[in-house]
């Protein structure tokens, strides 16, 4: 993913257009913060931004540092909204109010460096908002899905009280010569 950021910045850098990839950039720091829970080190982060900065030619700019910042405080706010799950509509209230307040200050931000118009700044946060919504609700269906099918597996297989392989779990055993110890998936 930082290779594509970092390919797509290169193709509009120093032109009128180079904030055109900003909703793409927001949409990979949620991905891999949020549904991914990458463990990045502040020295990783840091040295990303420097790389960055240093291809897009703005190391010595202020507002480079503030994007910037932003920028690692979305990917820290959402990796803190991951870790506790609720029902499914409190937590896309917890993804997307985080989120699209924190592209709201980015859009500000972007807005007032590239003198865009209100309205462009709008359809950008309403096209962020579209984009981030379906984004969550496809992956935490996958996830539901996974998680479901995992619990099926298991119940299929190991008894509930004993936790040791059923009757179902020995006959599919000795059907397909596989080897007898089968260990349960954890919880």
């Amino acid at each position: 993913m930082i290779v594509i950021i970092f390919g797509l910045q290169l193709s509009v850098r120093d032109s009128a257009n180079s904030w055109v990839f900003s909703n793409f950039k927001i949409f990979a720091v949620v991905f891999v913060s949020y549904f991914l829970l990458m463990d990045i080190h502040w020295w990783e982060t840091l040295g990303t931004i420097l790389i960055y900065m240093g291809i897009n030619g703005t190391l010595g700019v202020p507002l480079s540092w503030i994007y910037a910042g932003v920028y690692v405080a979305l990917f820290y706010v959402m990796k803190a909204m991951r870790t506790r799950k609720q029902d499914h509509w409190t937590d896309y209230f917890r993804f997307i109010i985080p989120s699209l307040i924190l592209s709201a200050i980015l859009w500000a931000l972007i807005g007032s460096r590239f003198h865009l118009t209100t309205t462009n700044i709008l359809w950008e946060m309403l096209f962020i908002f579209l984009l981030l919504s379906m984004m969550y609700l496809y992956v935490d269906s996958l996830m539901t899905g996974a998680a479901t099918l995992a619990r099926l597996t298991y119940t299929t297989n190991f008894d509930e009280l004993t936790h040791v392989n059923n009757y179902f779990a020995f006959k599919m055993i000795s059907k397909n010569n596989l080897p007898t110890v089968v260990q349960p998936i954890s919880r």
